[in-house]
């Protein structure tokens, strides 16, 4: 997933069609890891939204909105981190 934006509530992303396309409000875990391996958080949450990301039924990818419902304060507190260096 090419993450576009991203908030302690979810993310908007693209992922492309060659890959399995989720449904609505199938599980996801987010995995974030810094280009050094390291992991920031392990977040999960559900699809929320889905949509062509350009007009014609042949376009390359999906956008994608995933909502986090994880409520664990230190993983928040990581992504809180993480947002902030960006």
């Amino acid at each position: 997933c090419i993450v576009r934006n991203i908030t302690l509530k979810g993310l908007q992303g693209f992922i492309r069609r060659d890959v399995v396309v989720p449904v609505l409000f199938d599980q996801a875990v987010i995995s974030i890891v810094l280009p050094d391996g390291k992991d920031v958080a392990r977040l999960n949450g559900y699809v929320e939204s889905l949509a062509a990301a350009q007009a014609g039924i042949d376009c390359e990818g999906v956008r994608i909105g995933i909502s986090f419902v994880d409520d664990d304060p230190k993983k928040l507190e990581n992504l809180s981190h993480y947002i902030a260096s960006l």
